[in-house]
């Protein structure tokens, strides 16, 4: 049991990007529950990233230890996605060439034939990939390569935290989804932000349950994210919170996001003692292996 990490894996079109994340995610506590190439459904992965290139072709993952469901789509072209999640013991009805497996009422679809992947200007990317193979715990960053200027973020962020719920320990599925796409590459500020980027279950399994957008990790002060220099020079790195507009509030710690402050241009990773232990993609810094990213 061990978290995995994955750097500065080079990926020149959208359905590369994501054949490289769920690959990784397959040898690291996920298994293959279905694929298609568009044209038939099967039981085994995908032989190739170009496989993922077909109308509608897609990939369902099963993690092995929760039984949470990711599935992932091609739509409109290789930059556009579908992108479908499952809570654990739901069933699946078998879905066909061009319809991934689901559960009529608890698969949600967070991103429907959405941009995921950039289609213009600088459109090779390096990956970032965080991957806790004992828990549904992974990060998905995507940062356009070389950096076009101007900004050293992210454009792209695919992730899901299994949190610890201190505030109601009967909530039945603590687990928070991010799925967002920033041309302007600013993605780091997304899980700040609630509505259409951060999804979780409220009231899951008893009566009111909904499918919430209104989560987003707590940012008293703007501490993580804005330009004030900290008094020691050097990066701090803050623990956020998972929380929600609505009941039942606080839901528990990120487990792979820190709050970075301050956010410094260009970030090529945390400075703090230098081992940059974690990397920063604007506000927000994810675990690393101790080596800078590279543009």
């Amino acid at each position: 049991m061990a978290i995995v990490i994955y750097r500065d894996i080079a990926c020149a079109n959208g359905h590369e990007a994501i054949y490289a994340i769920l690959s990784r995610m397959v040898l690291n506590g996920w298994t293959t529950v279905a694929s298609s190439d568009g044209t038939t459904r099967g039981t085994s992965a995908p032989g190739s990233a170009a496989t993922l290139n077909n109308s509608n072709a897609w990939w369902l993952l099963n993690h092995t230890a929760s039984g949470r469901k990711l599935g992932i789509q091609r739509k409109a072209d290789s930059n556009t996605w579908t992108i479908q999640v499952t809570p654990p013991g739901k069933a699946l009805s078998t879905g066909s060439a061009s319809t991934m497996d689901s559960n009529a009422s608890y698969t949600q679809s967070q991103r429907s034939n959405t941009q995921m992947y950039p289609s213009s200007g600088t459109t090779a990317t390096k990956l970032h990939l965080v991957v806790d193979d004992a828990s549904a715990n992974w990060i998905a960053l995507l940062r356009r390569t070389p950096h076009p200027g101007a900004t050293y973020d992210g454009c792209t962020l695919l992730s899901g935290s299994a949190v610890t719920d201190q505030g109601w320990p009967a909530n039945g599925d603590p687990y928070v989804t991010t799925f967002y796409f920033d041309d302007s590459n600013r993605v780091g500020g997304a899980p700040f932000s609630a509505g259409a980027r951060n999804y979780n279950w409220l009231r899951f399994g008893i009566s009111g349950e909904s499918w919430n957008g209104t989560t987003s990790l707590e940012n008293p002060g703007g501490a993580a994210g804005n330009t004030t220099v900290s008094p020691s020079g050097t990066d701090l790195l803050l623990e956020l919170r998972w929380t929600n507009t609505s009941l039942p509030g606080v839901l528990g710690t990120a487990p792979l996001i820190r709050g970075l402050q301050p956010y410094r241009e260009p970030t090529v990773g945390v400075d703090s003692g230098g081992t940059l232990n974690w990397a920063a993609f604007g506000s927000i810094a994810v675990p690393n292996d101790g080596v800078a990213l590279v543009s």
